[in-house]
C-alpha cells in the first residue's frame, strides 16, 4: 500500500506508552494519522522506568492538534486483542496500519531459562504479532488496502548468546513475515518487518540493563546506539 500521505490513516501500535513505540505514535500523529495507543502500562510505575501512561500519551498528542486513543491491551491474552481491534473500529470505522512494535526478552544462558519466562516472550513477541494480524487483517483484507509492520531484530538473523529466546522470538517474526506477505500478495496489502540494527535506547533497554550487561555489550559492541545520551554512552571492558 503506496502512501503518499498519511493524514486520517487509522493506525495502531503495540507497545506505545513509551521507548520506540512512544516515538512512533508521536511520528505518525504528526504527520496526520490518527493513531492508537495500544499498551498494558494504565498506570505509572517510575519504578519501573515506566513514568507515563497510554492516557498521558493519547492526551499529550489530542492536545497538540492530533487524534489519539488510548486501549489498554495484555498482548499475552487473544481476547484483550479482539476487544483492542473492537475499539479501534468503534472508535474509527476502519484499520489502515498495524505495527506490531511491543516486545520482551530475558537474558540467560539456554539451561538457566526458566520455562515460564520462555513462554512470556514467545507470547509477547511472535505470538502476540500473529494474533494483531489475525484480528485485524480482515477489514484490511475486505478494503484490499492496508499495511503490516512487524519489529524484528538482528538478533534474530544470527548468534545472540544470552539471548536465546529473545533472538528465536524474533526469529519466528521474520519467517511469519515473509510468509504473511506471500499469502497478501494478491490482497494489496503491504507487509514488512523492521530490525533495527544496534540497540535504540529506552526506558525498557536501559531497565533491563542492556547498556550495561556484559553479553549486549559484546553483542552490540562496534554499534551506534541510536537517541542514546551522552551520559549513558557504553564503555568498553578493561
Amino acid at each position: 500500500m503506496a502512501l503518499e500521505t498519511l493524514k486520517d490513516k487509522v493506525v495502531v501500535v503495540t507497545g506505545s506508552a513509551r521507548g520506540a513505540g512512544l516515538a512512533t505514535v508521536q511520528a505518525l500523529a504528526a504527520d496526520g494519522a490518527k493513531v492508537v495507543v495500544a499498551d498494558r502500562t494504565d498506570k505509572a510505575r517510575p519504578d519501573l522506568m515506566m513514568k507515563g501512561t497510554i492516557y498521558d500519551v493519547a492526551e499529550a498528542i489530542n492536545k497538540q492538534g492530533g487524534t489519539a486513543i488510548a486501549v489498554k491491551v495484555d498482548l499475552r491474552h487473544e481476547d484483550q486483542i479482539i476487544a483492542l481491534r473492537d475499539e479501534t473500529l468503534k472508535a474509527f470505522g476502519t484499520v489502515d496500519i498495524v505495527v506490531n512494535n511491543a516486545g520482551i526478552t530475558f537474558g540467560a544462558k539456554v539451561w538457566e531459562i526458566p520455562t515460564e519466562r520462555w513462554d512470556q516472550v514467545m507470547a509477547v513477541n511472535p505470538r502476540a504479532s500473529f494474533l494483531m494480524c489475525k484480528h485485524f487483517l480482515p477489514t484490511m483484507m475486505q478494503k484490499k488496502s492496508g499495511a503490516i509492520i512487524n519489529l524484528s531484530s538482528p538478533a534474530g538473523r544470527g548468534p545472540a548468546p544470552g539471548m536465546a529466546a529473545y533472538s528465536a522470538s524474533k526469529a519466528a517474526i521474520d519467517y511469519f513475515t515473509l510468509t504473511l506477505a506471500e499469502e497478501l500478495r494478491e490482497s494489496n496489502i503491504a507487509v514488512n518487518c523492521i530490525a533495527p540494527t544496534g540497540g535504540i535506547y529506552s526506558e525498557g533497554s536501559d531497565f533491563a540493563g542492556l547498556l550495561q550487561g556484559k553479553l549486549i555489550r559484546a553483542w552490540v559492541r562496534g554499534t551506534l546506539f541510536i537517541n542514546e545520551p551522552k551520559e549513558n554512552e557504553p564503555k568498553e571492558e578493561e
